[in-house]
């Protein structure tokens, strides 16, 4: 099957508080973020995962043999960003 593919590797979205809320403690900026990592894969490739990968780049007949490489995993990160 053809191994056409639209993937989402990373989203970032975040919030900046305010400056006036934290002004009296010190603080001159907050920022809180919601990362995420290979959020989606659209395809219609059966295989695990159409982003072929060769462990041998000089041998360029494997580039379209899927060898069971392992997917993508995805990942999520919460953070604060504070500046004094």
């Amino acid at each position: 099957s053809k191994g056409s593919y639209l993937r989402n590797k990373q989203m970032q979205l975040g919030y900046t508080v305010p400056q006036r809320v934290f002004t009296k403690y010190g603080i001159d900026r907050i920022r809180i973020y919601v990362q995420a990592a290979n959020l989606f894969t659209v395809t219609k490739y059966n295989g695990l995962d159409p982003e072929l990968q060769s462990s041998n780049v000089n041998y360029t007949q494997s580039f379209s043999v899927d060898q069971g490489n392992y997917p993508h995993t995805r990942a999520y990160l919460i953070g604060i960003n504070v500046g004094f």
